[in-house]
């Protein structure tokens, strides 16, 4: 027997949750699959409400390029932190 899955099906797996300015608050990393659009991220800024639980505020989409070079950012940010530390650690001072 075949199964077809229908052109607008989801599928949404949850990649990482990021804790939010409160307790209220969070960010959802979230990995999107359709037999249309194939594969794509978003980011997800969510409140907890009262009654409703979490909602999403606000849903940012990422292109594959887009999600490409948020990571080549974000491995720079953590590089420069640790070497920062590193620094720290040996009682240096990073010049800006």
């Amino acid at each position: 027997m075949m199964h077809t899955i229908p052109m607008y099906a989801q599928f949404e797996t949850i990649l990482g949750v990021l804790p939010g300015a409160t307790d209220r608050d969070r960010v959802l990393i979230i990995k999107e699959v359709t037999p249309v659009r194939g594969v794509k991220l978003e980011l997800r800024q969510q409140t907890f409400g009262e009654g409703v639980g979490w909602f999403t505020q606000v849903t940012l989409p990422l292109t594959p390029d887009q999600a490409s070079e948020l990571r080549c950012v974000l491995s720079l940010v953590t590089e420069t932190k640790s070497v920062a530390q590193r620094a720290a650690e040996r009682g240096l001072a990073l010049v800006p």
